[in-house]
């Protein structure tokens, strides 16, 4: 994988990251063996359901949505210049995407079409 598609999976997975974490930790916790160790988890835990709490409530905030748009808005520029005015107008042609760019298009348009579903199963 690219070194941008590293990035932005970075950013994008952070919750499934989070979430994993707070599950290896509570496995951690039933196999710990003093008392010590235990509260040790238990604030490692309580660390990451703060952050996982923090990045679910600023998933609708204006800035958030706007970066959200903006990557997507890319890709969907491109496609379309690809499709309307090099395929179905024949006026041009456009250099294609190399592997690490079409791999982070497809991260980021698959993203939005997920955050979106997940959004409406909130509801």
């Amino acid at each position: 994988m690219g070194l941008i598609s590293e990035v932005i999976s970075g950013i994008i997975s952070p919750l499934a990251s989070i979430g994993t974490k707070i599950v290896d930790l509570k496995i951690a916790r039933e196999k710990a063996t003093t008392d010590q160790e235990r509260m040790r988890i238990d604030e490692q835990i309580k660390t990451l359901e703060l952050q996982q709490t923090v990045l679910i409530k600023t998933a609708d905030h204006w800035t958030t949505i706007t970066v959200h748009f903006s990557f997507a808005m890319i890709f969907l520029l491109y496609e379309a210049k690809l499709i309307v005015w090099d395929k179905l107008l024949g006026w041009g042609s456009t250099d294609p995407l190399s592997a690490d760019q079409k791999q982070l298009e497809m991260i980021v348009i698959g993203f939005y079409f997920l955050y979106n579903a997940v959004k409406l199963l909130k509801r």
